[in-house]
């Protein structure tokens, strides 16, 4: 979404970046820090729980309630709630204790959760990648390593992204906004975020649809 407000976001170069065609991403670093939000959207994800609940007991069955999903339309309002670049979920204290941080002797991470949105997109579309990362406090210089992120359509990478990236103490999201090209194939992508550094490989992967016009 071309008019996306940036505020005070700046933008950040990939260290490597690969595009076959027009696939570009909103790469932005916050130039200001965030204030911490101990809450972590419990009520939305909360009342999201009892939707998807309540949708599965109405169908009668289980079966595919893991794969529910917000329409088109609830995806793209909740994406114009967010802007790109990095946000603190939690304080380091906060992961500290979640992560049992002081039993351990090196550095530790974890990717907690990725997500795209919308999960089905019309080519010519944008979608929303978000990442959520903590990791433990104290080892700090362990933290620093590369971050890939990658497209793919069946064998062949449509865009591949690899920036130089700390993770910081603390619960993060990272919110990247992707262009999808107007002539992109129908059928199912997937997007993949990688982290390594010295003492660490995490990795994240996701599925998103590009769907023919004739079927929004």
């Amino acid at each position: 979404m071309h008019g996306r407000p940036r505020g005070t976001l700046g933008v950040r170069a990939p260290l490597r970046r690969k595009s076959n065609g027009d696939w570009a991403s909103k790469t932005t670093h916050l130039m200001s820090t965030q204030r911490p939000s101990t809450f972590f959207r419990r009520r939305e994800l909360a009342a999201a729980a009892w939707r998807v609940a309540l949708l599965c007991l109405l169908a009668g069955t289980l079966l595919g309630c893991r794969h529910a999903r917000l329409s088109e339309d609830q995806a793209r309002a909740e994406m114009q709630r967010r802007a790109p670049g990095e946000h603190q979920l939690n304080t380091p204290a906060e992961v500290a204790a979640d992560l049992r941080c002081s039993r351990r002797t090196a550095a530790y991470a974890r990717f907690d959760h990725g997500e795209v949105l919308p999960v089905r997109t019309g080519a010519g579309q944008e979608i929303n990648y978000r990442l959520v990362y903590a990791a433990c406090p104290g080892f700090e210089p362990q933290l620093v390593g590369i971050l890939t992120r990658r497209i793919a359509f069946g064998r062949e990478i449509r865009l591949e992204e690899k920036d130089k990236f700390t993770l910081k103490p603390g619960r993060w999201a990272i919110d990247v906004f992707i262009g999808v090209p107007s002539q992109s194939a129908p059928g199912r992508y997937r997007l993949e975020a990688l982290f390594e550094s010295a003492g660490l490989s995490l990795r994240d992967r996701q599925e998103f649809e590009v769907i023919p016009s004739a079927v929004r």
